[in-house]
Parts: structure tokens; sequence; C-alpha cells
């Protein structure tokens, strides 16, 4: 077989090895932008296809409820208003991947009305700073514990939350909160959005430790000004 022939079976080959990473979904029918980067991202369309199993696996458990329903929905939309990175996507999938785990283990969907850690988030309200008592007591600033400013999401009205053990990873539910700390990699990126209604996009998850001052924080991935 002379080079050229061993060249081209070689692309054939290839060509079957990396068809064989396909998303759970028609890629010639992805509309989104991020549908047509997962498409295009032998990485994310493995991620992708392997999420699905989890997905079966968790609705044989639940059944195709329309709780079960409306938690993938809202799943994707979030993933596809707020992705704009391949790490963005690549972290949605393995958070995801743990979300669906745990309700296959548990048996349990959450309502989508409420904020529920491990379950990527949208929240409406607004951004304020507040600053409470930090090392070394996390008591009392007057009595000399460290000044500690931290920025907060305060919304309209309580909201249905759930928090989550940090071993097994089981949804309880908690009292209704209408206050999440805000965790966020760049503050000065939204400093101008403090004080105004804004709708905070994001993974909550439960308090941990001394510096964590509400039952649920949110990891933000984004803040958009809210324009309803």
């Amino acid at each position: 077989m002379n080079n050229l022939a061993k060249y081209s079976l070689g692309l054939i080959c290839l060509g079957v090895y990396i068809n064989s990473y396909s998303a759970s979904f028609d890629c010639s029918n992805a509309t989104q932008r991020v549908e047509k980067m997962i498409c295009s991202d032998i990485r994310l369309s493995t991620m992708d296809s392997n999420l699905y199993s989890t997905y079966i696996f968790a609705r044989r458990v639940v059944g195709n409820s329309s709780a079960f329903k409306a938690n993938g929905k809202n799943a994707i939309k979030w993933r596809n208003h707020n992705c704009t990175t391949s790490k963005c996507i690549e972290d949605w999938y393995f958070n995801r991947e743990l979300e669906l785990e745990i309700i296959g283990s548990t048996g349990f969907v959450a309502p989508s009305s409420c904020v529920v850690s491990g379950s990527y988030s949208s929240v409406r309200g607004r951004i304020v700073k507040e600053t409470y008592p930090g090392l070394p007591n996390y008591e009392s600033v007057k009595n000399g514990d460290k000044p500690m400013t931290y920025w907060f999401l305060k919304t309209e009205k309580p909201i249905c939350s759930y928090k989550s053990d940090m071993t097994t990873g089981e949804l309880t539910k908690i009292a209704s909160q209408n206050k999440f700390q805000l965790v966020i990699d760049n503050y000065g990126k939204y400093k101008n959005k403090q004080g105004k209604l804004v709708t905070v996009h994001g993974m909550p998850y439960s308090r941990h430790t001394g510096y964590h001052n509400t039952a649920l924080l949110i990891k933000v991935a984004n803040i958009n000004l809210d324009v309803r």
C-alpha cells in the first residue's frame, strides 16, 4: 500500500473515531450558539452523551413528571443563556451530572420555583453591601472582630429554598429566603449594578464556613440588569 493510500485510510479511520463521539441531540438541528459549540467540540459532545445516560437513569427513578421536565428545561435554558465559553459549558455538565445523580439516588426533584443548592438558578433582586464581624470570633465588630463587607442579593419576597448536605448531597427544605450572599470572581465588573434591580445567574450552595452569612450563597456566573 502506497503512502497516499495509507494516509487516506488513516483519515477514514480517524473520521469513524471522531464520529463515535456524538452529542445526545441531532447536531444538524442545532440552532443555539451553545449547541453549535457542543457539536464542534469532541470533549463537549462526549460530556453531553455521557450526561444523557445519567439523565435516563434519573428519569427512570422519578418518572417523567412535570417537576422533572421543568427541572431539565430550566437547566438547559440556564446553560444556553449564560454560557459563552467552553469552560462554562464544561462546568455546567459537571454540576448537572451531580444534580441528576442526586435525583437518581434520592428520587426527589425540588420545585423549579425554588432556589436549590447545587442547581443552577436565576434570582431577581437588588444588590446591597453589608458588614459582618469576622476573625477571630465572628461575633461583634464592636468587641474587636475584624469588619468584613460582603455583597448580598435581596429579593422582593422570600423564595422557597433547599439546602444540601455537604457529604451526601441530599436536599432539605429550609425556611424561605429573601437574602443570598454573593460570591463573585470580579466584584469591580458589577459595581455599577449595586442597588439596582438585577437578575443574578449562578450556582447556589449551602453555608459551611464563618465567612458565610446566609443559609444559601450564590457563586455568580453573570449579573444582568432587570428590564422587566
